[in-house]
């Protein structure tokens, strides 16, 4: 049964109708948005719904590992070609001169960044296996390569993580995770691993399902610039009629002495159907601390908004503003991104 059809009819359920009597809206379709089946699950499992529709529950859970029989393994492949819009596609500095003590001192133009559109593919591996008592084995792995269009350049990355995932109780999880992930383009290249370990509380309230994370994390960074440090987070995605999908994310972070790192971030999102397709709409604020630049601390502020929506079947556009505040005034600046990718 597809997760599609399980939100359809836990909408069913919880509205006491059958599929001929009602549509596949609100707190089932806004489930199936958030694209979260451990929130399904819990929905699908609540012990007021009918005997078939929690057996449902169960069997989704068992299908991504967290029934109490161990699951063969399987894996799922995918390919996405993108088009987008690169403000900075060769690590380069984002003008062609600087003034010191007002002196201009020009910049190489090797040394210069080169905006450009940028074509490519990224191809996914996701694999998980139930390896019983309510624990999941999960393996994700991508690679992203991409050329510009207008320069004989190429921007390539890479990332892999590995999670186990253990369900304790209805409403309640457990994770840990290891990942790396690397990037390769003209001027340098940036390598890093990380370790996180968190919590996931289920529950429901004023009308809708929702998911609480809070996370630790240590991450490594190799290069350009090597440092380990801390960060916490919590997020929350709330499935509420409508229908739609609320969530909210907030992190902090350890300063590094003499490199630039996003200290706190905030995010808030919401997705919805729009015309018949599920639109998403971002927020996002970072600030940044760390480094020099020209013998004065930098600091940046970062706010974006963003835009996502499918224009077909298997295509998607995304949109995004972006206003960078910053205290070294080559980085102070406002971009506009623009992407088309497709899946298959």
């Amino acid at each position: 049964m597809s997760l599609t059809r399980i939100a359809a009819l836990t909408f069913f359920a919880l509205l006491g109708a059958t599929p001929s009597q009602a549509e596949p809206t609100g707190l089932g379709e806004a489930v199936r948005l958030s694209g979260s089946p451990r929130l399904a699950g819990y929905v699908l499992t609540d012990p007021d719904l009918p005997a078939p529709v929690r057996a449902a529950g169960e069997g989704l859970l068992a299908r991504i590992g967290h029934g109490d029989a161990p699951t063969a393994g399987e894996g799922a492949f995918s390919f996405s070609p993108f088009l987008r819009h690169d403000p900075n596609l060769n690590g380069g500095f984002p003008e062609d001169h600087v003034t010191v003590g007002g002196f201009r001192f020009e910049i190489a133009e090797e040394d210069q960044a080169v905006s450009s559109l940028i074509a490519g593919v990224t191809l996914s591996y996701g694999w998980r296996r139930g390896l019983g008592g309510g624990t999941a084995l999960e393996l994700r792995s991508g690679l992203s390569l991409g050329h510009a269009l207008e320069h004989d350049l190429m921007k390539v990355s890479v990332g892999a993580e590995g999670c186990l995932r253990h369900r304790a109780s209805r409403e309640l999880y457990f994770h840990g995770c290891l990942d790396l992930a690397g990037s390769r383009f003209e001027l340098g290249e940036s390598r890093r691993v990380g370790a996180r370990a968190g919590v996931t509380r289920l529950m429901t309230g004023f009308g809708g399902a929702h998911e609480l994370t809070f996370e630790g994390r240590v991450e490594r960074q190799l290069d350009p610039t090597p440092y380990e440090r801390g960060l916490l987070s919590v997020s929350l995605l709330s499935a509420m009629p409508g229908p739609v999908v609320w969530s909210a994310r907030a992190e902090i972070g350890q300063p590094v002495d003499g490199v630039l790192v996003t200290r706190a971030r905030v995010t808030l999102g919401a997705t919805f159907e729009l015309m018949d397709r599920p639109t998403s709409l971002s927020l996002d604020w970072r600030q940044a601390e760390g480094g020099m630049f020209l013998g004065t601390p930098r600091e940046d502020r970062a706010v974006t908004l963003s835009v996502s929506r499918p224009i077909s079947d298997r295509m998607r556009l995304s949109v995004s503003l972006s206003r960078n505040a910053s205290s070294a005034d080559p980085y102070d600046r406002d971009s506009i991104g623009l992407g088309i990718s497709m899946k298959f």
